[in-house]
């Protein structure tokens, strides 16, 4: 696995993921990618605008049993949607992985 193309298949995360990639891949899944543009309302083509990101990358993502790409590719898919307010859930005792949309007045607390 190079630097800068990361593979989050379930079975290539390391709960010692390096920096880099511990804060945008540990807990991202396409399908919370899919669940986040839906809580936002946004399409596609959207995504891609708001993180610079072409679609067919937004597409292939998407649709991948597991995260994979260019980390800054990623980074800024997980940023676009995280500015808009979306906060990603890891799986943990209570339950699965998910989405969390967050509010506007809590973000300024």
């Amino acid at each position: 696995m190079s630097v800068d193309r990361i593979d989050m298949s379930p079975t290539s995360i390391s709960p010692k993921a390096s920096p880099a990639t511990s804060r945008y891949f540990q807990f991202v899944s396409p399908a919370q990618v899919r669940a986040a543009r839906a809580l936002i309302n946004i399409s596609q083509r959207q995504l891609a605008e708001m993180s610079h990101v072409a679609i067919a990358t937004i597409k292939r993502v998407e649709v991948s049993e597991g995260i994979s790409g260019r980390a800054a590719t990623i980074a800024a898919i997980v940023t676009a949607l995280e500015q808009a307010g979306i906060r990603f859930v890891p799986e943990d005792e209570m339950g699965g992985v998910g989405v969390r949309l967050v509010s506007q007045s809590r973000e300024q607390d």
